[in-house]
């Protein structure tokens, strides 16, 4: 069963990504588990197992394998059903009034997919790259976005 749910990001002023102190900030989409009452970022998510990753550097927690991907310390298999949570973020939101899916962020920058049809507009600007035809990508500063929206569906656990 999916249980979607939806957020902005400031609710004071839910059209500026850069939220004042104290409010939510982007969290970077992708797929999330909360196993033992931890969150992880969760990859290659089958119908019975789950990987999760541990970011950082340094030596891997307990029972995680040690990784050889930069900025990931350890990654370890779980079931699907030893899970608390599973769930996916994906952000859309507004750069210069143009609508964008959000692909990935760091904080302060957006990596970002062009959903709009203005072929032209996007030729223009400098910061997008024409990745194939009528698509555009690029890194955006995350204070320009607008209209910042997560929708965040749960994913079910299988017990």
């Amino acid at each position: 069963m999916l249980v979607n749910g939806c957020r902005s990001l400031s609710p004071d002023a839910p059209e500026k990504a850069d939220a004042p102190e104290g409010t939510e900030a982007l969290t970077p989409p992708g797929t999330y588990a909360v196993w033992e009452g931890e969150e992880y970022p969760a990859r290659g998510v089958t119908a019975t197992t789950v990987v999760l990753t541990k970011p950082g550097a340094g030596d891997p927690p307990p029972g995680f394998e040690r990784s050889v991907t930069p900025g990931i310390a350890g990654t370890r298999i779980v079931p699907r059903d030893s899970l608390d949570r599973l769930y996916t973020v994906t952000a859309t939101g507004r750069w210069r009034g143009e609508p964008f899916d959000i692909l990935g962020s760091d904080g302060s920058s957006a990596w970002s997919s062009y959903t709009g049809r203005d072929v032209e507009w996007a030729l223009r600007q400098p910061e997008l790259q024409r990745t194939d035809l009528g698509t555009f990508q690029g890194l955006l500063p995350v204070h320009e976005l607008t209209g910042i929206h997560e929708v965040v569906t749960e994913l079910a656990v299988v017990r």
